[in-house]
């Protein structure tokens, strides 16, 4: 058990590069620099590049709540997203993602952008000594064959050096292009090319992911984790296992990264049913725990009003995380103008029972409330709770929650 306390602590801090931003999330996504590799293996930027998706980020290091632009960095370019409305009401409650100045956030993105081509600088060095290696071994069995073909004698032993030269080249070249991948890639990151996985314990399943963050790989199952986002911007991490298809065996990116990385994929601890078991356990129940000490007496999932021929109507759902079942909810509400003048004060009951973790909705079509014409705004000024033993918690302020 303490194991796998341990190990649900260690993974806590994977959870930022589960995102991926397209048009489901994000308005914009524009990269400042993105470096591509041409057919020779060298790396170009491109500058204001617009892109139809971001995914596989390794760090998130500014959020502009003002614009709604989240600034995130990638293994190949440094990207501003600009987010959708309601996505920027999960991340702005993140409080990991620091929330900066515009001087501030202008400075990061020059250093980043700096550290990107410092990086690619030196990646594209290492190449060109690698292809300097080769040419250099081409000009070297040139130079053996001449000799071979002179020298007969010494024919057989020149062509076994030759051959043994050519393996040790082959051999080095393999060596220093592994050395190159293991510089741009995390061995946890493991490339599927968008293949379907299905979990073999909860059913769920893996679809258009680049790549996905693995445990361990053992019999022809892949244990892999994921994030969930859920309510008031919690989440928790969830771990899988899948049977290896035998379609992505074929993908040369898969093969490749378990073959330079076979030592660490299978030097991990191994996970049988009972450890992710208990890990998705701990995982779940730290998100409860979270949601409890965030919002301890519940919160409202949606709520909407309305103020058509001056009538007042409302609906909300509300969702109970107290251990006491509801069995009254009373919203006390304020309407005003544009101005802030008050125009109406009143509230509306709900009855219960609702259960702690059930939620409920109520509406309130028509009611013996009625605004002016100029009334644009209402606001929830308190919640009493009235609980199935009588007591009552009355919310005000921030204590009352909302999704």
């Amino acid at each position: 058990m303490k194991r796998a306390v341990l190990l649900f602590i260690s993974f806590i801090s994977c959870l930022v590069g589960f995102s991926q931003y397209d048009d489901t999330n994000s308005i914009m996504r524009q990269a400042f620099v993105i470096y591509d590799a041409d057919a020779r293996g060298y790396y170009s930027s491109r500058e204001n590049v617009m892109l139809d998706k971001v995914n596989n980020i390794t760090r998130v290091y500014a959020y502009d709540k003002k614009a709604q632009n989240l600034y995130v960095l990638t293994s190949t370019s440094n990207v501003v997203i600009t987010l959708t409305k309601e996505y920027a009401k999960i991340i702005k409650k993140n409080r990991n993602i620091p929330q900066l100045k515009t001087e501030e956030i202008d400075a990061l993105v020059l250093q980043y952008n700096i550290s990107l081509a410092d990086k690619f600088k030196r990646l594209n060095f290492q190449r060109q000594q690698y292809l300097d290696s080769i040419r250099a071994k081409e000009v070297s069995d040139s130079i053996a064959r001449v000799r071979a073909d002179s020298i007969a004698k010494a024919k057989r032993d020149s062509i076994e050096r030759v051959r043994q030269e050519e393996a040790r080249q082959a051999e080095l070249a393999k060596q220093k292009a592994a050395e190159i991948y293991r510089a741009n890639h995390e061995w946890e990151w493991l490339p599927i090319g968008q293949h379907y996985l299905n979990c073999d314990l909860c059913d769920e399943k893996i679809r258009d992911r680049d790549s996905i963050l693995i445990r361990d790989i053992r019999n022809d199952s892949i244990t892999y984790i994921t994030y969930k986002t859920e309510y008031m911007g919690e989440g928790y991490l969830v771990m899988h296992r899948s049977k290896i298809p035998n379609t992505l065996k074929q993908i040369k990116s898969y093969t490749y990264h378990c073959e330079v990385y076979a030592d660490s994929l299978t030097s991990n601890p191994f996970y049988n049913t009972e450890d992710i078991e208990f890990f998705n356990y701990l995982s779940l129940s730290n998100y409860i725990d979270n949601l409890k000490k965030v919002a301890p007496y519940g919160f409202f999932l949606d709520w909407n009003w309305s103020s058509e021929y001056s009538m007042v109507s409302m609906d909300f759902k509300y969702l109970n995380t107290n251990a006491k079942t509801i069995k009254y909810i009373d919203v006390y509400w304020r309407i005003t103008n544009d101005v802030n003048d008050v125009r109406k004060i009143g509230h509306f009951k709900g009855t219960g029972p609702l259960k702690q973790y059930e939620s409920a909705s109520w509406e309130w079509d028509h009611s013996s409330y009625f605004v002016s014409g100029d009334a644009t705004q209402m606001d929830i000024t308190k919640v009493i709770l009235t609980f199935m033993d009588g007591t009552q918690k009355v919310l005000t302020g921030k204590a009352i929650k909302f999704d």
